[in-house]
C-alpha cells in the first residue's frame, strides 16, 4: 500500500497537489493541505513532481504512522 507524507512545516498550500492528483488523495482542511485518501494513491508521483516546496513524499510501502513531530518538523500522514 502506498504511503504519502506531507511536511506541514514546508507546505505553502499552493494546492498543486489538489489540482493534479487524479485520485483525490489530498484535501484542504482548515487552511492546510491534508492527506485524506492515501489508500487511493496509484504512485504516479504527480504530487511530488509539482510540489513547489518538495513537501510531499510518496513511498511504495512503509509501516503506518500517525501525524508526528520528527526532528522538530510536523508531518501529516494518512493511516489506512
Amino acid at each position: 500500500m502506498p504511503y504519502v507524507t506531507l511536511d506541514l512545516d514546508t507546505c505553502t498550500v499552493c494546492q498543486n497537489c489538489l489540482r493534479l492528483c487524479p485520485m483525490g488523495v489530498f484535501a484542504e482542511r482548515g487552511g492546510v493541505i491534508a492527506v485524506v485518501e492515501s489508500n487511493q494513491c496509484i504512485i504516479c508521483r504527480a504530487c511530488e513532481a509539482t510540489c513547489l516546496s518538495s513537501s510531499i513524499v510518496v513511498e511504495d510501502e512503509q509501516g503506518p504512522r500517525e501525524a508526528e513531530n520528527v526532528h522538530n518538523k510536523r508531518f501529516f500522514t494518512s493511516r489506512h
